[in-house]
């Protein structure tokens, strides 16, 4: 089995949900004022500044590879990846 392979993909999920999500602060897309970094920084205490940023971002990346690991099973034919979920 690929984990190792999946914990990478969500990584990558993660930075790219951080950058369609940034993309839509900058637009002022639906309001959108918060960071999802910052707040998960702030969550694990300290004030609002760069270093609670990096630690919420690292935060937002292990979260993103953890969930990325179920899929691991399912990746290890690129058969599996075109097909999904549904195992045929």
């Amino acid at each position: 089995m690929k984990y190792g392979r999946a914990f990478g993909a969500g990584v990558i999920g993660g930075v790219v949900m951080s950058l369609i999500m940034a993309m839509a602060r900058a637009m002022g897309f639906m309001g959108l004022q918060a960071s999802r970094e910052m707040m998960l920084g702030m969550r694990l205490g300290g004030p609002p500044n760069l270093t609670t940023w990096a630690l919420g971002f690292s935060t937002h990346l292990m979260a993103g590879g953890i969930f990325g690991m179920p899929m691991g099973p399912y990746s290890n034919t690129r058969r599996s990846m075109i097909i999904g979920w549904s195992g045929r």
